[in-house]
């Protein structure tokens, strides 16, 4: 049938064996034609509703900045962090000195470090 190229490519190729098959079996009617035709509108305009809820406004995960508050945002797995936070994070590194200089260490047992790994001779 003509009418279910209406339809979504993606919608097509999920449901248009069944629905040829089902319409085969049963008189096309008007009232089947008209609701064919408002299941493909709906189904175009639900895609393209999904389609824009994909392209989600992205923020800063540390600071909360839009994308368009920003300059750049890197996107990690499943994190963004904006150009300002990663220039705070450098000035933050350098102005650590090294080992000791930063904040205490957390409080219980020290464990002992191994000379070399197991089974490795140095």
């Amino acid at each position: 049938m003509r009418l279910l190229r209406l339809y979504p490519r993606r919608w097509r190729a999920r449901y248009e064996v069944e629905m040829r098959a089902l319409l085969e079996d049963h008189s096309v009617r008007p009232r089947t034609l008209t609701d064919l035709l408002a299941g493909a509108l709906r189904a175009r305009f639900e895609d393209k509703e999904k389609t824009m809820a994909t392209r989600r406004y992205t923020r800063c995960s540390f600071c909360g900045k839009g994308q368009d508050q920003v300059k750049r945002l890197i996107a990690g797995p499943g994190v963004y962090i904006c150009n300002a936070c990663v220039e705070l994070c450098n000035e933050v590194l350098a102005d650590y000195d090294g080992p000791g200089s930063g904040p205490a260490a957390p409080a219980g047992p020290r464990l002992p470090q191994p000379d070399s790994p197991h089974g490795l001779r140095t």
